[in-house]
């Protein structure tokens, strides 16, 4: 494994910030429910405090989903320095051959500032799932509003920026900010998901580490200048955090605060006055506090992100101050060390082992109807990497079958031509594992329980993500079960991921 630079640790962190805002931060996440995966604090250029919630580590990679637009914004910051393109060269100038028949004066008019402050003219996103030319989907969509003058929050229109980037350089997105941003910085190792044709999702693909981002969020903080050298032009950074556009607002959910106090080259402006951050779903996020000469990070599997930025606000802005409180931080860091995801509520949960059903249902393969269903969470298979198989090809889950041998448990399965064992670690943690499917291998921590005497359980956290699998299996008399499938966090802005249930058959008679 690759390890990156990493950045310096406070001595003092004491003096820096203190530790009952941190404490209460991460009280109020757990008396919430809010599933922080890691939070990190940087004062000064220096951390001051991280943790991680067991399963997610320092060195595992994490899902950025829109914290990856500012990537993209910085790519083209450096596009435009370099002198390769300008803000208002016309979006339909890259891709003549892709047009439509008839290109409307909207379409005509929309250029690279408006696909970088979300206001391109679109009054829905173009289409991306199962879709095989996501540019031609671009282009061929309604503009039915004047660029420049309506929001509507894109991740369309900010691939198109990775497809412009990528036609001018021959480059992918990460390919071309590695020399420029990631090697200075210290990170040695970044991907992104890509659409079917191999163009980076600018608007949502880039996997990164805690560390990561942070070192990104202090480069923004710092004006684009690390370690003596100017690595984003200053001019850059500094239209790129202004506010762009005013009238900015989440079109699904406008009352939320955050989202409607201004946007920049996506960068988000809070709620707190001179605060700006980058901003990804489920709560992964940079925010960058220029008067505290501050960044907090977090990555999250949170689905009301919202209520993480108000924990910032009300517990650790007001806690970056100096103080003496070397006996807080003592119990803040003993309490940090021990942090885990909660997986489920155990009470009444029976553990491998202790369940006679396990000699009846061992080994037995249980066949699923014909499906075009994935144990791979939904989320991860619309932001899906360039695929091994094509959509058509995929079909879906065949078979599984729970093998029990003492205290411990496996989960096998059968999905589009691949066959995965997942050992379901019956300890406090899980166990880890690689789950290889037809969209990506990842690596994940599983658990399994017995719920009652006939059902039985399996979790399983997908680790470079925010999402977490839940497969129920209820074993009725005779040659059939019932598998549910859950997954959590749940989008409600998209009304996705919904539980489904399949009847399952076997050729033996429990």
């Amino acid at each position: 494994m690759i390890m990156n630079k990493p950045l310096k640790r406070s001595t003092c962190a004491f003096r820096q910030m203190e530790s009952a805002g941190i404490r209460g931060f991460l009280d109020g996440a757990e008396r919430e429910g809010i599933e922080l995966n890691s939070l990190m604090v940087l004062i000064k250029g220096e951390v001051v405090f991280e943790t991680w919630y067991a399963p997610y580590g320092p060195e595992i990679p994490h899902s950025m989903h829109s914290f990856t637009k500012g990537l993209t914004s910085t790519a083209i910051g450096f596009l435009v320095e370099e002198g390769r393109v300008s803000l208002e060269d016309k979006v339909i100038s890259f891709f003549p051959e892709r047009l439509p028949e008839l290109v409307s004066e909207n379409l005509r008019q929309m250029n690279i500032r408006h696909l970088l402050t979300m206001t391109c003219g679109h009054g829905q996103e173009p289409p991306r799932y199962n879709v095989g030319d996501y540019i031609r989907s671009f282009l061929n969509w309604p503009v039915p509003y004047e660029p420049g003058t309506h929001f509507y929050y894109n991740s369309m229109g900010t691939y198109m920026l990775t497809a412009i980037l990528k036609k001018m350089t021959g480059q992918n997105l990460t390919q071309y900010l590695r020399p420029r941003l990631f090697l200075p910085l210290g990170i040695y190792d970044v991907t992104c998901d890509q659409c079917p044709m191999g163009v980076e999702n600018g608007g949502g693909g880039a996997y990164l580490r805690t560390e990561d981002m942070a070192k990104i969020a202090q480069l923004y903080l710092m004006e684009g200048r690390w370690e003596g050298r100017q690595l984003i032009p200053s001019w850059w950074i500094k239209e790129a955090v202004s506010i762009q556009f005013k009238d900015s607002y989440d079109h699904m959910f406008p009352d939320k605060e955050d989202w409607k106090c201004g946007y920049g080259f996506f960068f988000w402006h809070c709620s707190v006055p001179g605060v700006y951050r980058f901003d990804g779903s489920f709560g992964q996020f940079g925010i960058v506090i220029p008067e505290k000469e501050a960044v907090i990070i977090t990555t999250a599997s949170e689905p009301m992100p919202e209520r993480i930025l108000s924990l910032c606000w009300n517990y650790l802005l007001p806690a970056i101050k100096p103080s003496d409180d070397e006996k807080g931080w003592k119990e803040l860091l003993k309490k940090a060390a021990g942090l885990k995801m909660e997986w489920y509520n155990e009470i009444g949960m029976m553990p491998v082992g202790e369940n006679e059903r396990e000699e009846a249902v061992n080994g037995i393969r249980w066949y699923f109807p014909q499906n075009d269903d994935s144990m791979v969470p939904v989320w991860r298979r619309t932001q899906k990497p360039k695929p091994v198989y094509t959509d058509s090809e995929m079909d879906g889950i065949g078979w599984c079958e729970l093998k029990f041998e003492g205290k411990a448990c496996s989960l096998s399965f059968l999905e589009s031509g691949l066959v995965n064992t997942i050992p379901l670690g019956c300890a406090e943690d899980g166990e880890f594992s690689l789950l290889k499917s037809s969209y990506a291998d990842f690596p994940v921590c599983a658990k399994g329980k017995w719920v009652d005497q006939n059902t039985f359980q399996a979790d399983i956290r997908f680790l470079t993500t925010a999402h977490h699998g839940r497969y129920r299996f209820f074993f009725e008399a005779g040659q059939e079960a019932v598998c549910y499938m859950d997954e959590t966090p749940f989008d409600a802005r998209l009304g996705t991921p919904k539980p489904r249930s399949y009847r399952l058959t076997c050729e033996k008679n429990l």
